[in-house]
């Protein structure tokens, strides 16, 4: 059996939250990851954290460094690249030198286990590889996109997730009440993630961050996952277990954990997805 947490969107290092969907506390980091140690050994055993991306707010050494440090748990993990991650040339190559043990060999990785293999690949976001300056494009290079489909077609017999950051989909319009879909990629990127599906089904679940919000999709042979951010209330994250062929998804809150809900906007209740959004299992 594997167990995995997987959680986003941390912006350590920020002192005023930018972009957010609930009331954000990043300052209270190193507390939510002592509660998170807490419910991993209540819960347990998890063999390692996901964090999609944006784990910090922008890139520079000392951001870094402290993220390298905060996250030293009692258990590895792992980093797909978020935006935020990348906001200056040469970021993917700093995260490389300072914090090696994020990654495996490259920031495009595959964690193997003997359920699953999971293809950590991070988007790109405009024309210059693994930079970040304010376009919205998400994309692949024809690299990465090499690098996908080699790995989805080895051992197809045992279950494959893609982790990037930008969702492949939107936020459906019945979860947030809205006319259309909330956050919704270019249409490209929409459709690489479609075809991914149809040429590969042993991708049962394609992991997504940015959005801020819990939101589940399922299309063709794949449920599409994007996650609230983590130090946003109620500090939402998800517990992943695979065994037998098996998959299922559970969301998880350590508001209770921590006691901090006020300034939660009741009128956002959407962000914490429904109940399809918050498990599944197949």
């Amino acid at each position: 059996m594997t167990r995995f947490v997987y959680l986003s969107d941390t912006h350590w290092g920020i002192e005023t939250p930018g972009y957010t969907m609930q009331a954000s506390l990043p300052s209270r980091l190193p507390e939510l990851l002592a509660a998170l140690e807490a419910w991993m050994d209540a819960h347990g055993p998890v063999d390692f954290v996901l964090h999609g991306g944006d784990m910090i707010d922008s890139t520079c050494e000392e951001n870094i460094d402290r993220a390298a440090e905060v996250f030293q748990l009692s258990v590895p993990v792992y980093l797909c690249l978020g935006n935020h991650d990348l906001t200056r040339e040469n970021a993917a190559q700093m995260w490389l030198d300072r914090a090696q043990h994020l990654f495996l060999e490259s920031v495009n990785f595959t964690i193997e286990t003997l359920d699953c293999l999971i293809h950590v690949v991070p988007n790109q976001w405009g024309p210059e590889p693994y930079v970040w300056n304010g376009v919205q494009e998400p994309h692949f290079l024809p690299e990465q996109e090499r690098f996908i489909e080699a790995g989805l077609e080895r051992q197809d017999d045992r279950i494959h997730i893609l982790s990037t950051h930008s969702p492949f989909c939107g936020v459906p319009a019945d979860q947030t009440g809205l006319t259309e879909p909330f956050h919704r990629p270019p249409q490209g990127f929409v459709e690489l993630g479609e075809a991914l599906c149809v040429a590969h089904r042993s991708l049962h679940c394609v992991l997504g961050a940015h959005s801020h919000i819990n939101t589940c999709v399922v299309a063709h042979t794949a449920h599409f996952v994007t996650s609230s951010s983590f130090v946003e209330i109620p500090f939402d994250f998800k517990c992943f277990d695979l065994a037998d062929g098996h998959l299922s998804m559970t969301t998880h809150s350590l508001a209770n954990w921590i006691g901090a809900m006020a300034g939660y906007d009741y009128e956002k209740m959407f962000v914490q997805g429904r109940a399809c959004d918050r498990a599944f299992g197949r």
